[in-house]
């Protein structure tokens, strides 16, 4: 029976070296974000209880369950997206590729980077509405977005853009999010300035 009272739940070990592995499946926002020392951070999500989440993270979630992470992810998104800094979320699509003729119809801006396509959050998006359609238009499986600061990619809303640009959103990394739970939910990885000090 799930409870109401909803937690934030730290995956600990497990939860890190999960969203490790899961980054070698991705494109150049994966491979760049696996060059981060991860460990210096924590892997987040929320449940009503710890036990309602499986132990095989690939495994699916109650529907509850699945929209309270929702909801975290959107609350998160919209309170980063507040941040001074030009505040900005880049989500890589696992499945695009820059010829794809559905790009076209789909609502939120998108550049690419070589083979890899890029969908482009930034702060005029910072409202309920939007960010849900921005989780919907760049859902797949696989999901990977980086909660970054940068000027530049901030502003553009179409194009391409070189591989340092990404690299550059990669070194101000203030969280990466992960669908994960077979699609029903997500994960959360935010830097812990704990760690960070003691290493």
């Amino acid at each position: 029976m799930i409870s109401n009272a909803e937690h934030l739940v730290d995956l600990g070990d497990g939860g890190v070296e999960y969203l490790q592995s899961q980054l070698g499946y991705g494109g150049l926002l994966a491979k760049l974000l696996r060059s981060l020392r991860l460990e210096r951070g924590r892997v987040l999500t929320k449940a009503y209880k710890k036990s309602d989440l499986p132990e095989d993270l690939d495994e699916g979630l109650d529907p509850r369950v699945s929209r309270l992470q929702w909801e975290f992810v959107i609350d998160l998104m919209m309170d980063f997206l507040k941040e001074p800094d030009h505040p900005l979320v880049v989500f890589e699509h696992p499945f695009a590729t820059p010829d794809a003729e559905w790009l076209s119809i789909k609502p939120v801006p998108h550049v690419t980077c070589g083979d890899d396509v890029l969908f482009l959050v930034n702060s005029s998006w910072s409202d309920r509405n939007r960010i849900e359609l921005a989780l919907v238009s760049v859902g797949a499986q696989y999901e990977l977005g980086l909660l970054t600061h940068n000027a530049a990619l901030s502003q553009q809303t179409s194009g391409t853009i070189d591989p340092t640009q990404l690299e550059a959103a990669v070194a101000q990394v203030g969280g990466i999010i992960l669908r994960a739970f077979d699609a029903d939910g997500y994960l959360v990885w935010l830097p812990d300035q704990r760690k960070r000090k003691q290493r």
